[in-house]
């Protein structure tokens, strides 16, 4: 998912400002942002007419912005569509899998039981700390998202095993 459609979706929670919006497009995507790159996406969507300055109370010196009509519209579009899955942008395990099967077969099998152990210990620790009763709903879907793509990683990783037995 592309930043812009991030931001626009994150402010259709309601008013943000730029280093809240960091916060909620790292929480929620697991990757990092830096928050220059915030400020940029959102004058971009300024000019594209899909978000503006919100009032403020006048305590915050922070500026706060919110999505118009047409920010709301998209941030709708946004959440409810699946235009592509994310196929520019493997797993590092499969990354990891492909350079190995470059090198050899043999290296690609090493590096595919060497993968598949430390991501079934991820599978692990992922489980046990979703269990945790101190997780807000948030977090519990966080986990539970995050444990998703590691159960897919680990079915990809042994589709790679079968392959690489084969003659």
């Amino acid at each position: 998912m592309k930043a812009r459609d991030v931001i626009v979706a994150l402010l259709g929670a309601g008013p943000r400002h730029g280093y809240q919006l960091k916060q909620d497009f790292e929480r929620v995507t697991g990757g990092s942002i830096n928050v220059g790159q915030i400020y940029q996406t959102l004058e971009r969507l300024g000019r594209d007419g899909l978000v503006e300055r919100a009032d403020t109370d006048g305590d915050d010196r922070r500026i706060l912005y919110a999505n118009t009509a047409a920010g709301d519209e998209r941030a709708h579009d946004v959440l409810r569509s699946v235009d592509r899955y994310d196929s520019g942008c493997r797993p590092e395990v499969a990354v990891k899998a492909l350079i190995a099967l470059m090198i050899s077969v043999t290296e690609a099998r090493s590096v595919v039981a060497a993968l598949r152990a430390d991501t079934l210990a991820l599978a692990q620790r992922l489980r046990r700390t979703r269990r945790s009763p101190d997780r807000d709903r948030e977090q519990r879907l966080i986990d539970e998202a995050d444990l998703a793509q590691v159960d897919a990683s680990l079915r990809w990783l042994d589709l790679c095993d079968t392959e690489l037995r084969r003659k």
